[in-house]
């Protein structure tokens, strides 16, 4: 008796060998051919659902023999080839976070940058009226509103500032650190903020993102039904679900249970009379 489960080699080397962007273009063909009436959501976490499968996929083949004995409908190749059906998944996954809109941090950022930059600004202005730096510079600074000139000018009012001579930078009201600080902002919100002019195409890019993401969740849950969740019903009848994790099965929930003497799958049944 088993007691503890091992994935079988074969879908262990699918999984490390395989690159996942090469899967998706693999099965990119298949996943737009699903009728659109057929494409559901992604339900589960991508990673979740590839790790209950290849543990579902592998028990399964433990009785490849009988399955291509009994059951032809299923197909061992296709089980084998689960790995890259996830990987296709989580590569159409990660797509979408490239055109998600911006985190979350972005708002409080965006505010601690309109802090700094009103903090700066005024120090600039003081030391243009002493001369010491640009009147012209400061005045285009002066111009910015938006929440990407707020970026733009802390960026810009920290390197006019950094730059001032240690005598008038001695009587500036900012310290090194508000000006170090200034610079950080300013450059992580241009980092994920969006011109308004892209903003149409990037919603439009992340909606096909979501819809390609659904279309390669429905190809591998497919190929999961239909060949690991089936071979699991006829191997265990009602009881497949307590043999077989499902593909949103927790983390934390029970292991599979291992057949054993008096937990044993059951026995075949010819799917065609025989003489």
């Amino acid at each position: 008796m088993r007691t503890k489960h091992t994935l079988s080699k074969a879908l262990l080397a699918a999984t490390t060998t395989t690159g996942f962007e090469a899967d998706y273009q693999r099965h990119l063909a298949a996943a737009l051919a699903i009728p659109a009436a057929e494409v559901v959501p992604m339900r589960v976490p991508a990673e979740l659902a590839a790790r209950n499968a290849t543990v579902g996929g592998s028990l399964v083949l433990d009785h490849e023999a009988t399955l291509a004995k009994w059951l032809a409908a299923v197909s061992a190749d296709e089980i084998r080839q689960l790995p890259s059906y996830a990987s296709a998944l989580l590569w159409a996954d990660g797509i979408i976070r490239r055109h998600e809109p911006a985190p979350s941090y972005v708002k409080s950022s965006l505010s601690r940058g309109r802090e700094l930059r009103a903090l700066l600004l005024a120090a600039a202005v003081m030391l243009s009226l002493a001369g010491s730096v640009s009147a012209a510079t400061v005045a285009k600074i002066k111009k910015g509103s938006g929440p990407r000139d707020t970026a733009q000018d802390c960026i810009d009012l920290s390197i006019l500032l950094a730059g001032v001579p240690a005598e008038a930078a001695a009587k500036m009201p900012v310290t090194p650190a508000d000006i170090a600080e200034a610079r950080t902002v300013g450059e992580l919100l241009l980092t994920t903020l969006k011109p308004k002019r892209a903003k149409r195409t990037v919603s439009k890019e992340h909606a096909a993102a979501m819809t390609m993401r659904d279309r390669m969740w429905t190809l591998f849950e497919q190929r999961w039904e239909r060949n690991v969740w089936v071979a699991g019903a006829y191997l265990y009848g009602r009881a497949v679900d307590d043999h077989i994790p499902t593909l949103g099965a927790g983390a934390s929930s029970k292991p599979p249970v291992a057949p054993s003497p008096t937990n044993s799958p059951r026995t075949p049944v010819p799917a065609t009379p025989t003489n």
